[in-house]
């Protein structure tokens, strides 16, 4: 979810950026933070929104996808995958060149 979202922010140029909007997964904090720029390390703090991950779910690997001003293709190349496990499900998610996700 936050990934198309992050992705449709990108497209619609949100807060008139000239950088796109990226997801960033941290399991030391267990937040997942939509953020505005190329990557975390050079991101605008100030339109970041972040979210705390529940402690049953797990998220592998740590990540950080960012999708470009209005194309919306994710500029991390090859496309990651990130599998998501929790009450005993487990579910890949990977983001293929033109930013689609697939499971």
């Amino acid at each position: 979810m936050n990934l198309r979202k992050s992705q449709f922010y990108a497209m619609m140029s949100r807060k008139n950026a000239a950088v796109g909007w990226g997801v960033n997964y941290s399991a030391l904090s267990s937040t997942l933070t939509l953020y505005q720029g190329s990557s975390y390390l050079t991101r605008n703090p100030s339109f970041d929104e972040r979210f705390i991950i529940n402690s049953s779910v797990s998220i592998n690997p740590e990540f950080d996808i960012s999708f470009t001003r209005v194309s919306g293709v994710p500029t991390r190349q090859p496309p990651a995958v990130v599998t998501i496990s929790g009450l005993g499900t487990s579910k890949k998610i990977g983001i293929n060149s033109e930013g689609v996700a697939t499971r």
